[in-house]
Formats: C-alpha cells, sequence, structure tokens
C-alpha cells in the first residue's frame, strides 16, 4: 500500500504542476492494481484528480470528465475554481500533444469509462 498527499487546500486547487504531478501517480499506480483516491469529504478534490486523470488517459473533454465523476460522485468537483482548474489542465494537456505529438489511440467505440473502472 502506497500512500501519497498532495497537499491540496479543502475546496481549493493545486498548482497546475501539482495536478500534472497526481495524474502521473494515480497513471502509474492503476497500472499495478487496485487505486483509491480520497480528499477529506472525497468530493472536491478527489473529483478534481480523477476528472483530470480521465482527460489525460481518454482523451475527453473537460465537460465530459467532470459530467462522468458527477454521475458517479453527486456533488463532486465542488467549486467554480475547481471547474476551471479541469479546464485549465484539459488546454495545458492540449498544448502539450500538440507540441510533443505521439500517435492518437486507436477508436475504440463509444465513450464507457465504467470499463475503465472494473
Amino acid at each position: 500500500v502506497y500512500f501519497y498527499n498532495f497537499g491540496m487546500p479543502d475546496f481549493g486547487v493545486s498548482s497546475l504542476v501539482g495536478i500534472i504531478d497526481g495524474v502521473k501517480v494515480l497513471a502509474f499506480a492503476v497500472k499495478q492494481g487496485r487505486v483509491a483516491v480520497h480528499c477529506h469529504a472525497g468530493l472536491g478534490r478527489t473529483g478534481v484528480l480523477i476528472a483530470c486523470y480521465l482527460i489525460y488517459t481518454l482523451r475527453i473533454s473537460p465537460s465530459e470528465a467532470v459530467h462522468y465523476v458527477r454521475i458517479k460522485r453527486p456533488r463532486s468537483i465542488q467549486t467554480r475554481s475547481q471547474i476551471n482548474q479541469v479546464f485549465d489542465f484539459a488546454r495545458l494537456l492540449g498544448t502539450q500533444l500538440t507540441q510533443y505529438s505521439r500517435p492518437q489511440p486507436a477508436a475504440v467505440g463509444p465513450f464507457h469509462p465504467p470499463a475503465l473502472l472494473k
């Protein structure tokens, strides 16, 4: 069992560098097996990190990521600044994908994130 603390204030946001670090750790951990992500209430900061992870791994829009997280955990991503951070992360990721292009993931059909969470 590994534990990581990313020091994000309650109801707040982290720097984009902090979110990138969190997404990288989460991506590594998912490859190793089961993962739990949690903050104090399990809503705001947890939702932000998971939404950013979904954007990174599935290349979905920030709107889709926020919507999916909220379907699975109502009231997640609680503040306007948290929503903005998800969109900022997606914009940053988009610029990096343009600068350091790599082959796009093969089309696998419709978007079905539940399959990833099994």
